[in-house]
């Protein structure tokens, strides 16, 4: 029924989806030993390693091959990384499935789902490589391909997964409470680097109020945010990653210039700009709509009533976060920071992922925690137990020296004629 070739399945539709299948289990056969492992090795592994196996897959293979599969994987990897970060209650999946799939720069994991914005970004970048040979090459081919390709909306699977029932429980949250208090998030403070993380608005309202993600407010690169709704009708659909959304029929007709055939194919380009204005594009789109997520997630939490655990997800934004994933050993946090059990990374872990740093099993921020040197504490009686604990005490002393190390530093390219001296 097919063939791989070149890695890639070829035959009919069954075969392909049969090989994904194969694929995708051979991949998650390694997903177990990741509990016998330190988690920051896990999540190297997870990271580079497993998940990396399938993008390939995700390059040369349609959606339509690959999504049944893909959903599966995608499922395995969220159990995977509940177990590395001991969140086995589903209050705190919803949160780790959400914050897994965004970038390290947004307060996420790094682990993209193959079965949304990764998958179909790669598939839209495999067309536009294909195209252009068939364009070169193969002109006579063009005519199959809008009958082979369908286009592809990217974001769909993240708004049915995340944003429409987060939207759903902030509508439910409004409807029984007053209208809330300006919110704590200002305008002005949205801009935290200058790579464009995080630099849009976020409303004084809570989500249900905010403008759809598809409005021309909300768009700083000229491309087109996905629509939060469940209607994905007005969004941009594209066919090819350069932003077309559609092929005319003079892009396949020999009788006329190559130029006049690349006009059908430009044709389609989805332009609602302008000539002046950037091009969509799928990676800027998908880099705009990851932040949008974000950005939702915030409204989120503060709409929910957790505005610490927003502000914590908005302070963890911005270029580098999470560089210490990759624990002891790595080019950034070694010696006096590296961490020194499993425990400890898996509480830090548990933090970046909006959870209590306790493991379920010991209870959550409203309930006893079990320090490091033992004890049982609950916050509501000691809040101050963990700048107190003896345990903690090589931590201060290790930040104390560290912070005045960097001083002394700045202050020597600073002040070079002076003379600096350190104090215990």
């Amino acid at each position: 029924e097919g063939e791989p070739i070149l890695g890639c399945p070829t035959g009919t539709a069954a075969y392909r989806r049969t090989f994904v299948e194969g694929k995708v289990t051979a991949a998650a056969s390694s997903l177990p030993a990741l509990s016998r492992l330190q988690p920051w090795s896990a999540w190297r592994l997870l990271r580079t390693c497993i998940c990396a196996r399938l993008g390939y897959l995700a390059r040369v293979l349609e959606p339509t091959d690959t999504d049944a599969a893909f959903t599966r994987f995608d499922h395995l990897v969220d159990d995977a990384v509940a177990g590395i970060a001991t969140a086995p209650r589903p209050a705190e999946q919803f949160l780790l499935r959400w914050l897994r799939s965004l970038p390290l720069e947004l307060n996420g994991l790094g682990l993209p789902r193959f079965c949304g914005l990764a998958g179909d970004t790669a598939c839209l970048l495999s067309r536009d490589r294909t195209y252009d040979f068939l364009e070169t090459y193969m002109p006579e081919l063009i005519v199959s391909v809008p009958r082979l390709w369908t286009p592809i909306t990217l974001g769909a699977h993240e708004d049915e997964l995340f944003l429409i029932p987060a939207r759903r429980a902030v509508a439910a949250a409004s409807r029984s409470r007053p209208p809330p208090s300006p919110s704590a998030f200002d305008d002005d403070e949205m801009e935290v680097d200058d790579e464009g993380f995080l630099q849009q608005p976020l409303s004084s309202s809570p989500v249900v109020d905010c403008p759809a993600a598809g409005t021309d407010e909300d768009i700083d690169d000229g491309v087109s945010l996905p629509s939060t709704s469940s209607d994905h009708s007005s969004r941009p659909s594209l066919l090819l990653a350069s932003g077309i959304g559609h092929i005319a029929s003079a892009a396949w007709d020999m009788s006329l210039t190559p130029e006049s055939r690349r006009l059908g194919r430009t044709i389609g380009r989805l332009d609602p700009y302008g000539p002046d204005m950037l091009k969509p594009h799928a990676r800027p789109m998908r880099r705009v709509f990851c932040t949008r997520m974000a950005v939702e997630l915030v409204h989120y939490l503060d709409a929910t009533g957790r505005s610490a655990q927003a502000r914590w997800m908005r302070a963890s934004c911005f270029k580098g976060s999470g560089r210490w994933l990759r624990g002891p050993g790595g080019p950034h946090y070694y010696g006096r920071l590296a961490f020194r059990s499993g425990d400890e990374y898996r509480a830090a872990l548990r933090m970046r992922l909006l959870l209590s740093p306790a493991s379920s099993d010991v209870g959550d921020v409203c309930a006893p925690l079990l320090c490091t040197c033992g004890l049982r504490v609950d916050p509501a009686d000691s809040p101050f137990h963990c700048l107190d604990c003896q345990d903690s005490q090589w931590h201060h002393i290790q930040r104390h020296n560290l912070v005045r190390d960097l001083l002394c530093q700045f202050l020597r390219k600073r002040l070079p004629r002076d003379r600096i001296e350190l104090e215990p």
